[in-house]
C-alpha cells in the first residue's frame, strides 16, 4: 500500500502538469477541447484517496435503521396513509424539476 501511495504522490503533480500543457496548446492553436469540470471532478476524487491512504483513515458505513432511529423528523409508516403522503412527496418534487 506504501508504494501504492508513493506512486500517486509522483503521478498527480506530473499528471496535473500534462493537463495545464494541453490546456495551454487548446488555447494556442483557438481550439479549447478540454472539459474543466470533469476535470475538477476526477482530480478532487484522486486527492481524496490519496490523503485517505497516506492517513490509513477508513470508511464507515452507517446503518439504514440507525439513522432512521436517530434521524428522522418524522415516522410515516406502511401504512396507505403513507403511501399517499409519499405519492405527494414524489409529485411535488416532480412539479418542481419540470
Amino acid at each position: 500500500m506504501i508504494s501504492y501511495t508513493t506512486a500517486l504522490l509522483y503521478a498527480i503533480p506530473f499528471f496535473m502538469i500534462l493537463m495545464a500543457l494541453e490546456i495551454g496548446y487548446g488555447y494556442f492553436v483557438k481550439k479549447q477541447m478540454y472539459t474543466v469540470l470533469d476535470t475538477v471532478s476526477s482530480i478532487s476524487s484522486g486527492f481524496t484517496n490519496i490523503i485517505k491512504d497516506s492517513l490509513g483513515i477508513g470508511l464507515l458505513i452507517v446503518s439504514y435503521p440507525y439513522l432512521e432511529r436517530n434521524l428522522a423528523l418524522v415516522n410515516i409508516g406502511n401504512s396507505m396513509g403513507g403511501l399517499g403522503t409519499w405519492f405527494y412527496i414524489y409529485r411535488f418534487c416532480w412539479l418542481l424539476e419540470s
